[in-house]
């Protein structure tokens, strides 16, 4: 290339720049989650009781780290644990993809960034618990046994 394309190429490069910042706009956790939550489905506790009794329940895979895992109760005992870091590369070997998954983890922001990223991935049938474990126990006025996380929203 002569100097004169490379000329070009870095003002195209600079406008384009210029142009794609405010697209790129920091944001806050709330804002954040909300946007996450608007192309998720979300089922709240009481849903999520009822098709688990039901004939075809659905999987339930826990996003939670190991520590909050090891320190607090789960839904069902057949549940998948994949930790929200490793969701990307474990997925692969764990989850079926023609079954119905109902995400959670501790109160509902991991997991409805854990079910966006499955729908990226090509589940079809993923949900995110509303409230997460939380929700979950303390709508039956139980306690989930969670441990305090300086993220949790």
């Amino acid at each position: 290339m002569t100097r004169h394309h490379w000329v070009w190429l870095a003002l195209a490069g600079a406008l384009l720049g210029l142009i794609a910042a405010p697209l790129a706009a920091q944001t806050d956790k709330a804002t954040y989650l909300a946007e996450a939550r608007q192309g998720v489905v979300e089922i709240t506790p009481e849903q999520l009781r009822t098709r688990l009794a039901g004939e075809l329940p659905p999987l339930v895979l826990d996003v939670r780290t190991f520590t909050e895992r090891e320190q607090g109760r789960t839904v069902t005992e057949q549940e998948i644990h994949i930790p929200r870091g490793f969701l990307e590369m474990k997925a692969w070997e764990q989850l079926p993809t023609g079954q119905e998954v109902v995400i959670y983890c501790g109160t509902g922001g991991r997991s409805a960034l854990a079910a966006q990223t499955l729908k990226a991935m090509g589940w079809e049938q993923v949900m995110s618990l509303q409230g997460g474990i939380t929700a979950y126990y303390e709508s039956v006025g139980e306690d989930c046994g969670c441990i305090e996380l300086p993220f949790a929203q």
